[in-house]
């Protein structure tokens, strides 16, 4: 606390100034008398005092000054001479000190219970939002639970356009239908449904030949994929594919092509048990393949002939290209459509054509006919004759024949 400097122990105030008469009478303070201060000064302790009021300078007039309350004023004191101190001993600065180092303590306790008690409030803060965070988090982990699942559920319900990667893992025969088993890949269509239609797939042998094609409509039977990948049947009828299925050496190393955006001719075949009917190809392409296919068949079929020339066997049929029989004119396409069907019927059936053999040629008739023999082998005409009867066939439509 700031020590107070008093001349003679006391703070001596001037008199009141009297009223001032209309002659404006102004008091005149004497100057202080000449004496060393500093042989008087004197600390003292206690609450905090009134602003000392400064001696005025000598000769000076001072303006109008309140005069604080009577009360307030201690009486004036002698000052003492030189060395005397008024018969009271100086007073020491011990009780400063003290006060100060008990208002220091005072202080650094108030400061630590201040901040133990914000460390308190801040400590129970932190824990409130923690336990809300905590709800939050397990509220939102259960959201977001629900979210994948709905995102799980979109996506599983998510058609897919993209254009597939497809693999062969089967290839085999139902009836006169041929079944491909196919492998497809799409990684775009996670969980999702492929449901387009006019997707012509076409298969293709391991020498680069085309056995089968036909165009089919997804969106009535969709394929639904499964982390990017599905399986699925596809059905090619008779008219549809053009080797035999127990002819096909390595199904696995077939090749599919698959195009979007065609269309394909009349209506889709019935399915064949869980596999996909199709529609058939544009008919010049159908008869193309359809000729290429009666072509291949002939050049793999002619080493099986070598037994009936010594033996017999049956023919079961003899067309040629535009001929009118049944009620139509045959072309390549049904040519080899009654080929597959027969040999579905009778597994050694071949095909052959006519006039490559004698016995076709040796009367000069023309011979430029596909001819459709069994296979079968019989040591006598008759007994192929009866297997013909045996079979259901005509006379007209089976007859016992041999090569030579």
């Amino acid at each position: 606390m700031p020590d107070t400097t008093r001349v003679a122990g006391v703070a001596v105030s001037p008199p009141a100034p009297a009223a001032p008469s209309a002659a404006a009478e102004t008091s005149v303070i004497p100057p202080a008398p000449s004496y060393d201060a500093s042989m008087y000064e004197e600390t003292v302790l206690g609450p905090t005092p009134t602003a000392p009021v400064a001696p005025p300078a000598a000769s000076s007039v001072p303006p109008a000054a309140t005069v604080p309350p009577a009360a307030a004023v201690p009486p004036p004191m002698t000052p003492p001479t030189p060395g005397d101190n008024g018969g009271k001993k100086p007073k020491s600065n011990r009780g400063l000190i003290i006060t100060l180092i008990v208002l220091v303590v005072i202080m650094i306790a108030a400061i630590g219970f201040w901040i133990w008690q914000s460390t308190r409030t801040n400590d129970d803060a932190s824990t409130q939002p923690t336990t809300q965070q905590q709800t939050t988090d397990d509220a939102s982990s259960g959201d977001v639970d629900g979210n994948d699942k709905d995102d799980k559920d979109k996506k599983k319900d998510a058609k897919c356009t993209a254009t597939p990667d497809v693999d062969v893992d089967d290839l085999s025969v139902n009836g006169n239908s041929l079944i491909a088993t196919l492998a497809l890949s799409a990684k775009s269509c996670d969980n999702g449904t492929y449901a387009e239609p006019n997707i012509k797939i076409t298969v293709k042998n391991d020498d680069g030949d085309v056995i089968a094609a036909a165009v089919y409509d997804f969106t009535k039977k969709p394929i639904t994929f499964q982390d990017g990948e599905a399986t699925t049947q596809i059905a090619f009828n008779s008219r549809q594919h053009w080797q035999p299925a127990d002819e096909i050496t390595s199904p696995t190393n077939a090749k599919v092509i698959w195009q979007t955006g065609q269309k394909g001719e009349g209506n889709a075949s019935a399915d064949v048990a869980d596999a996909r009917g199709g529609a058939s190809i544009d008919t010049a392409d159908n008869e193309r393949y359809a000729q290429l296919a009666l072509k291949r068949q002939l050049n793999d079929d002619s080493s099986l002939t070598s037994p009936f020339y010594s033996d017999y066997t049956t023919q079961l049929s003899s067309k040629k290209y535009n001929m009118n029989i049944d009620g139509k004119a045959w072309k390549y396409t049904d040519i080899y459509e009654q080929f597959l069907k027969l040999h579905y019927k009778h597994p050694n059936a071949i095909l052959i054509w006519a006039a490559d053999y004698y016995n076709y040629t040796k009367h000069g008739h023309a011979a430029d006919y596909y001819v459709i023999l069994s296979g079968e082998t019989f040591s006598r005409a008759e007994d192929a004759t009866e297997w013909c009867s045996a079979n259901g066939y005509a006379a007209q439509d089976c007859v016992a024949v041999d090569l030579q």
